[in-house]
């Protein structure tokens, strides 16, 4: 892959954490095999996503599916909280009935919508609950745990559909930097395409 680019497996089929730092957490732009869902409990970021640069605060939650480059970055150097889910997708393919896996994963494609929207009170608080519940489910390591998990995901990801209303965010947008970096990932997309033939 070219220099600055990482690209990760999913060991597990499913992880969530929560952390607090003052730096980020991906220095490199970066994809994986695998789903995710970011959810900032407090703080300000920067999250870029392809070609898209979003201003994150509390209460915002980024869905990236397993073809979209991304990175986060904190230029103000101040404290921020997060939970962290990646998962395969395939996870919910079992739950409901045709089309379901659909509803399920909407918000991961992006002629659906878009990748980040805002979640308010008591919403936030709600996510909140199922991402540590799914923290939970998973740490406790048997299979019960992971099914519950599994669950969570799939309940976690219904409060989610794009007809209840959800406030989109919108991305920043005609900047010099946003223009810099359409440019290097137009460099990079050739590059992409000798290393994949």
């Amino acid at each position: 892959m070219p220099s600055g680019y990482t690209y990760s497996l999913l060991k597990n089929q499913m992880s969530c954490t929560r952390s607090s730092s003052t730096e980020t957490t991906a220095p490199d732009f970066h994809l994986h095999n695998y789903y995710e869902i970011f959810l900032l409990l407090d703080g300000e970021i920067t999250f870029l996503i392809e070609d898209q640069r979003w201003q994150l605060t509390a209460g915002d939650l980024v869905f990236l599916n397993d073809r979209e480059i991304h990175k986060s970055i904190n230029p103000g150097g101040k404290m921020y909280s997060r939970y962290g889910m990646h998962f395969n997708p395939a996870l919910l393919s079992s739950f409901g009935g045709e089309g379901t896996e659909n509803l399920l994963l909407a918000h991961f494609d992006r002629s659906a919508g878009p990748a980040v929207i805002h979640l308010e009170e008591p919403e936030l608080r709600a996510a909140e609950e199922k991402f540590a519940a799914i923290a939970r489910d998973l740490a406790a390591g048997t299979a019960e745990g992971f099914i519950q998990a599994q669950a969570n995901l799939a309940l976690l990801l219904c409060s989610f559909v794009p007809a209840r209303g959800i406030t989109p965010q919108v991305p920043r947008t005609h900047s010099f930097s946003d223009r810099v970096i359409a440019y290097l990932q137009a460099l990079g997309t050739m590059v992409d395409f000798k290393l994949y033939d």
